[in-house]
């Protein structure tokens, strides 16, 4: 959305009447300057961001600023609102009903218009059209081969997969505590490929001590034979949901330059997905594992945002969308695994839709 973007390239001119900044931290931002500005946040998101909106609205304010009041004069472009969309994040906010609404009203008044004209209600069609996709995921897997002859995995009952499971979310955020977040161009891009790449790693060092990092024989299934099923799985994200994505949500294409980032990133997520499929099947594998691992994956960011918030606080923000996204890749894992046996499978396909799906999205600080 890159709010605060567009704020510094509205300060100072002339021909900009009026700006609407969504999740904004306004840095730059005065009682005059950039134009009659209105700042919008989702209710659900992070305090912090709620509290930059605020501060951006008390330069203008002659106390406290408070929310839904309107300070200074659109004549004289130093109008200025803070609002709250209800039932929105920081994604979900660009399409809120109350941010829209909003958006309409403040650009009406800095023109003098009062045009009620069409409010977006896309919300509840975009569910329908991806759980359509989604379903219909499901009925192509059915098409899959079956690669092994027996169910390959760990097999690891809870008794000896939780420690495993639990491991690595303790003692990744500690021992990247003080790693470097600044040497790929993505916002918390490296952080995150680090994390991937280290939570696997730990993850591989645990099924190993447990006795059984081989077991169901996968060397008697040769990684050619994952190789085009995978490819298709991968094929099924990046472009079965994601160009529904990219028309009717947001940018899911990449530039040039992201273009380069996503085998690094693809690099980092496979070692992942790779343990983690491993340890959660094979026949004796405890029933729900799937779930417990990427909960304790979700939880290792949430100790990673409290060990250093000030540099990890955007994981804040994006926690709820790999949330989603590993709902969909476990429900996509577990209809592959059905059809194939094989982990890999699933692993590499999940493993090139995440990577893409960082690389496209995240925001470019240096380049």
């Amino acid at each position: 959305m890159a709010s605060d973007l567009v704020i510094h390239a509205a300060i100072g001119r002339d021909d900009v009447a009026g700006v609407v900044a969504l999740s904004a931290f306004g840095t730059g931002v005065t009682a005059t300057e950039p134009r009659n500005l209105l700042v919008i946040d989702g209710a659900w998101e992070p305090e912090a961001v709620k509290e930059a909106g605020l501060r951006i609205i008390n330069a203008a304010s002659s106390g406290p600023a408070q929310e839904h009041v309107a300070y200074g004069d659109v004549e004289h472009g130093t109008a200025r609102r803070f609002v709250l969309a209800g039932g929105a994040e920081h994604i979900g906010v660009i399409y809120s009903q109350d941010g829209l609404t909003e958006t309409r009203d403040w650009m009406n008044a800095v023109f003098g218009r009062t045009d009620k004209g069409l409010i977006d209600r896309r919300g509840k069609w975009l569910g329908l059209l991806f759980l359509g996709l989604v379903a219909l995921a499901y009925s192509l897997s059915c098409l899959l081969p079956a690669i092994s002859a027996i169910p390959l995995g760990a097999g690891l009952g809870w008794k000896r997969q939780w420690p495993v499971a639990v491991a690595p979310a303790l003692l990744t955020p500690l021992i990247l505590w003080k790693a470097p977040t600044d040497f790929l161009p993505i916002l918390l891009g490296d952080y995150l490929a680090m994390h991937f790449a280290l939570y696997g790693m730990l993850t591989g060092a645990g099924l190993w001590l447990s006795k059984r990092p081989l077991a169901g024989r996968p060397f008697a299934v040769s990684l050619r034979a994952c190789a085009l099923p995978a490819f298709l799985v991968a094929t099924t994200i990046v472009f079965g949901l994601g160009a529904p994505i990219d028309l009717f949500v947001t940018s899911f294409a990449p530039t040039s330059l992201r273009w380069i980032l996503i085998p690094i990133m693809f690099c980092c997520t496979s070692i992942y997905f790779l343990t983690d499929e491993w340890l959660t099947r094979g026949d004796g594998a405890a029933r729900g594992g799937p779930l417990f691992t990427r909960f304790c994956f979700l939880v290792s960011l949430g100790i990673a945002v409290a060990l250093n918030p000030q540099k990890l606080f955007f994981l804040i923000i994006i926690i709820p969308v790999i949330f989603i996204f590993f709902c969909i890749f476990g429900l996509f894992s577990r209809w592959t695994y059905a059809r194939t046996r094989d982990p890999r499978v699933a692993a590499f396909g999940n493993a090139a839709g995440l990577a893409w799906a960082i690389c496209v999205t995240f925001p470019i600080v240096g380049a």
